[in-house]
């Protein structure tokens, strides 16, 4: 896992689905409280992502996206030239019939 936030706690979480791609998260989780993945890549909830967790051992887990909340994990101010894929996890429609985000999650390739 690499530093992808200001803060030391968080770092890339590497996704099961999408080679090269993570999600930037808080690392010292409690592997016990995180469920397996389903299915190899499925994790039962929405509100969750299957990633390959080092501190997990070899099994894919299903990780909480509320530890990956950008309040949590303030993206590091960046000069490298790493792309990040945004993820719209919730979105509505304004007035004039144009997409509005309300949730937004980024992807890290790495």
């Amino acid at each position: 896992m690499f530093p992808c936030s200001t803060n030391v706690a968080c770092g890339c979480i590497p996704l099961v689905s999408i080679d090269d791609v993570g999600i930037c998260g808080v690392t010292s989780v409690n592997c016990a409280r995180l469920t397996p993945c389903e299915g190899g890549f499925e994790c039962p909830s929405s509100n969750q992502k299957c990633v390959w967790h080092s501190r997990c051992g070899d099994t894919p887990v299903c990780y909480p996206m509320s530890m990956a909340d950008t309040r949590l994990c303030p993206p590091t101010p960046t000069t490298r030239t790493t792309p990040a894929i945004s993820i719209i996890t919730e979105y509505d429609f304004d007035t004039t019939g144009m997409i509005q985000m309300i949730n937004r999650k980024n992807l890290f390739v790495f």
